[in-house]
């Protein structure tokens, strides 16, 4: 079962959506919304849970199984994208 605060912004989401394509105006942030939205995941939702970092011996387990090439193909792609 997905958490309240992920479902709850899928659908609302979803309902942007269609007035977007309906045609009247959506402003996800005003504050009718924004204060419903917050009042809802206060009392339902749960708290963002901080994952842990990877480890260096993690991370080397990971490029181990990565080809070469192709890992530097990306880097270069990441290079260029981030100018």
């Amino acid at each position: 079962m997905p958490r309240v605060g992920e479902a709850l912004r899928r659908r609302l989401a979803a309902i942007g959506g269609a007035h977007t394509l309906a045609g009247p105006p959506w402003n996800p942030g005003h504050p009718a919304i924004r204060h419903t939205l917050r009042g809802i995941l206060r009392r339902h939702g749960t708290p963002a849970r901080q994952a842990a970092a990877l480890t260096t011996t993690e991370i080397r387990r990971l490029l181990a199984g990565c080809d070469r090439k192709r890992l530097q193909a990306s880097a270069g792609s990441i290079a260029v994208i981030r100018r």
